[in-house]
């Protein structure tokens, strides 16, 4: 599976827009208690 991060460079444009399915999904987690990871 394709992380849809960003690492070791500068996020610019859609890799720094646009994410708003991966944010509700972190509240979502963060709200119920669920740890996440977040790797590459």
């Amino acid at each position: 599976m394709e992380t849809p991060f960003t690492f070791g460079k500068l996020a610019i444009g859609d890799d720094f827009t646009n994410r708003t399915e991966e944010i509700i999904r972190l509240k979502n987690n963060f709200v119920s208690g669920i740890n996440t990871r977040i790797k590459k």
